[in-house]
């Protein structure tokens, strides 16, 4: 079953079990299918266990979380997890072939399907620049290939793997602004049918993304467009300042 409209987060609270206070606290927003959706705000603000609740790692106390209409704690983990790609700052390459590696989450993957994967992630060319292409031996989780290189053959096995929720947690931090301003625009380009989220502490490539949450203590401070939180968020317009970004 797929992801049709996307998905809610209503009035979510949690806490953690050793603590009598909510963590987050009424949690509302949504993330849109064919969008891409940034979460930001400072390091132990919530973005990250709002990931942790989305995969189904921790359970909520108070709220809910609709996927379409249906609940989230109301589905089968292992099948919607099926559903889902976590791509993390770094991603894992194994000591195979990159055909391999690509095929990693669905070995049925057609030649055809697999180029057109590689495509819309933009490693295709330089998949087919390696001595031996498709059957490159990948070794040492791929150290001779760049994050932004390792980040689109992530992003390739993801669409193979028929991914229909692609979270980037963290995911371009190790690349530089030209790296990460490229994935992003792969990013936009294959979200036609996935739903996106981005986890980002960096804000400089996020000025093409659809939508932007600003999470802080717990709770969603503001939303909107990059330029629409350059006028009212001053924890966005003074992140960007202190990045040096223009």
């Amino acid at each position: 079953e797929k992801i049709n409209k996307g998905i809610q987060f209503k009035n979510l609270s949690f806490s953690y079990k050793d603590t009598n206070e909510f963590y987050l606290k009424n949690i509302n927003l949504s993330f849109k299918k064919s969008s891409t959706t940034a979460l930001v705000g400072p390091s132990g603000g919530g973005k990250s266990t709002l990931i942790d609740i989305l995969l189904k790692l921790y359970t909520y106390d108070e709220g809910e979380i609709l996927v379409d209409d249906n609940k989230l704690v109301n589905l089968n983990r292992i099948e919607w997890l099926q559903k889902v790609a976590y791509v993390s700052q770094e991603p894992i390459l194994f000591n195979t072939s990159i055909l391999n590696n690509l095929k990693w989450f669905n070995p049925e993957s057609t030649k055809e399907e697999i180029i057109e994967a590689c495509k819309k992630a933009q490693i295709y060319d330089f998949i087919r620049s390696l001595d031996g292409d498709f059957e490159y031996l990948v070794n040492n989780n791929g150290a001779e290939f760049s994050g932004g290189q390792k980040q689109r053959i992530a992003i390739a096995r993801s669409l193979l793997g028929k991914a229909q929720l692609l979270i980037f947690d963290e995911a371009t931090s190790q690349v530089d602004i030209s790296a990460e301003s490229e994935i992003y625009k792969v990013l936009d380009k294959i979200k036609e049918n996935l739903t996106v989220i981005i986890v980002a502490h960096r804000l400089s490539a996020l000025k093409n993304v659809d939508n932007i949450i600003i999470i802080e203590n717990g709770t969603v401070a503001s939303k909107g467009t990059h330029n629409e939180l350059l006028e009212f968020s001053n924890f966005y317009s003074d992140s960007l300042k202190k990045q040096d970004i223009n």
